[in-house]
């Protein structure tokens, strides 16, 4: 059980590394070019797993963002929707279509 673990781990990094992944490539070449023009991004996905796959790019890439998912309380809804526009470092959110 724990080697099956660890290998879901693994290939859960891989899906999210442009290395390996075409569609991450490509991503990494929009949002750099949306961070050069200072543009906002928001990112919307059907799926909180490919969410996951997204947030963990994100860390990996040291980008300051937010996320928008069913999990998120109201009152803490607001608040990244407030940061998100406000404040010119956090360029990037990720919202599940499914968050109300």
């Amino acid at each position: 059980p724990d080697f099956v673990q660890q290998s879901k781990e693994a290939s859960f990094t891989t899906i999210s590394d442009p290395k390996y992944s075409g569609k991450m490539k490509v991503l990494q070449q929009l949002l750099d070019h949306c961070r050069r023009n200072q543009d906002k991004i928001l990112l919307f996905s059907l799926s909180t797993k490919l969410l996951d796959v997204l947030e963990r790019y994100c860390m990996a890439s040291g980008l300051d963002y937010r996320r928008l998912d069913g999990k998120t309380k109201t009152e803490e809804r607001v608040k990244i929707v407030k940061e998100f526009n406000s404040t010119q470092d956090i360029n990037s959110c990720l919202v599940s279509t499914m968050a109300g």
